[in-house]
C-alpha cells in the first residue's frame, strides 16, 4: 500500500526499515520525518504524516507482538 503519493512511500518499505531500525535500537523513538530520512526521502506536503505516523504505530506493536512471551520494551532505569 502507498502511504505517500508525493515519494511513493509504501507499506512494505516501512515495515522493512522499522525491522532493521528495531533490531538496532528499539527503543529510539521514529517519527514520520526520520522515518522518510532512513529510506533517503524528504517529506513534501505533509499530508501523509498522520497515516505514516499510524503504520509506524502498527509496526512497532508487531514487533512488540513478537517478542518472547508477548513482553513489551521498557526504558531501562539505571538501577541495578
Amino acid at each position: 500500500m502507498i502511504l505517500c503519493s508525493c515519494t511513493r512511500l509504501t507499506s512494505s518499505q516501512l515495515r522493512d526499515m522499522l525491522d532493521i531500525r528495531y533490531q538496532e535500537d528499539p527503543y529510539r523513538l521514529v517519527t514520520p520525518g526520520r522515518l522518510f530520512a532512513m529510506t533517503g526521502r524528504k517529506m513534501q506536503c505533509g499530508r501523509c504524516a498522520k497515516l505514516v505516523n499510524e503504520a509506524i504505530t502498527m509496526e512497532i506493536q508487531r514487533l512488540q507482538q513478537a517478542l518472547p512471551n508477548n513482553r513489551t520494551l521498557t526504558p531501562q532505569s539505571g538501577k541495578d
